[in-house]
């Protein structure tokens, strides 16, 4: 009997680095091919790492949020193209656009909001999770968008 085994889970090897630690090493090393990417490439590869970011976060309350729940955000912005990016994002993590509610932002003299191109709207988001057997979502292609305007 003194030759058993201590069987435990992993990890066996005991260390003060956590996988928290590794991971923002991680994004610290991705910084520089990032903006070096973004410097070649332009505002649309800003747009595909925004997209991909606002998706991982979104899929991420899509775990979260109960069989019939609602996720509720705002976005505020004037582009068309970081529109297109929140509402593919929200269709990509399993979410579908239930309303949307317009909400006064800030005046046009804020700290950060003095430039003359800003908007005072704000749009309340509210997004439901998609169920199973519910239709297939179409993304959201630049035919949809002449066919809506």
């Amino acid at each position: 009997m003194d030759n058993l085994f201590n069987v435990s889970t992993a990890p066996h090897i005991r260390s003060s680095i956590t996988t928290k630690n590794i991971m923002y090493d991680v994004i610290i090393s991705l910084l520089p091919a990032t903006f070096f990417g973004i410097y070649q490439f332009g505002f649309n590869a800003f747009l595909v790492i925004t997209t991909a970011i606002i998706t991982a976060v979104l899929s991420e309350c899509h775990k979260k949020v109960k069989k019939d729940g609602y996720l509720v955000f705002s976005f505020h912005d004037k582009s068309l193209d970081s529109w297109l990016a929140v509402l593919e994002s929200i269709y990509s993590a399993g979410f579908y656009l239930k309303k949307c509610y317009p909400v006064q932002a800030e005046t046009r003299t804020g700290a950060h909001t003095s430039n003359k191109n800003s908007i005072g709207i704000d749009l309340m988001l509210v997004c439901q999770k998609v169920m199973m057997n519910q239709s297939q979502l179409t993304m959201i292609t630049d035919e949809r968008i002449d066919e809506a305007l």
